[in-house]
């Protein structure tokens, strides 16, 4: 995932507004999303979170862990099979 991570400009990562809906907080993510074929399992929707400027773990989701690619750049990356989900959707389900 941290090559592929590493191939999607910078200006492609969009924000994304999740509200957890738990605490109700709002949190704002520069996000960008793939579609990719996986020979075993088929076609998957990835969304990439860029944490590469965070500050502090707020960029991480569910006490998940913030992985650095070879360009050094940092990210957070969901996998669905669900391919009619959006960004914010998959966010949103994650957060529950």
């Amino acid at each position: 995932m941290a090559d592929f991570f590493d191939t999607i400009p910078a200006s492609e990562f969009k924000d994304v507004l999740v509200v957890n809906p738990k605490s109700k907080k709002e949190k704002t993510y520069k996000v960008a999303t793939r579609d990719a074929y996986f020979d075993s399992i088929g076609t998957h929707r990835i969304v990439f979170i860029d944490a590469t400027d965070a500050k502090d773990d707020s960029c991480v989701i569910d006490e998940g862990v913030v992985q650095e690619s070879t360009s050094k750049r940092k990210f957070r990356v969901f996998i669905t099979g669900n391919m009619a989900w959006d960004a914010a959707t998959i966010l949103h389900l994650v957060t529950r």
